[in-house]
């Protein structure tokens, strides 16, 4: 699950940076050179103004998914990290 949760991350991630690319946008080179996106970058994303308001609706909806995962993402590794403290994962080393 948590694989799979990865690779959508990941294609939500893209969508948002396509369509920056799309509508010219170019991401600051302090954001550039990293996977992980901080509270920073998220909020300079969610304070992009577009044209038109279908475009900044578009944006916030991806910008809302790739939150979304994230959090499912952390709560997935919480939850495979208690599990490898039980004495069913746990080996003496």
């Amino acid at each position: 699950m948590r694989l799979t949760l990865r690779r959508d991350l990941t294609r939500e991630k893209n969508r948002v940076k396509s369509m920056l690319n799309f509508y010219g946008i170019d991401i600051p080179a302090r954001f550039q050179g990293s996977t992980h996106w901080s509270k920073v970058f998220t909020k300079w994303l969610k304070e992009i103004k577009f044209e038109y308001g279908t475009a900044e609706y578009t944006l916030k909806t991806l910008i809302a998914e790739v939150e979304n995962k994230r959090s499912l993402m952390l709560e997935i590794t919480r939850e495979i990290r208690k599990l490898s403290l039980t004495e069913a994962y746990c080996s003496d080393m």
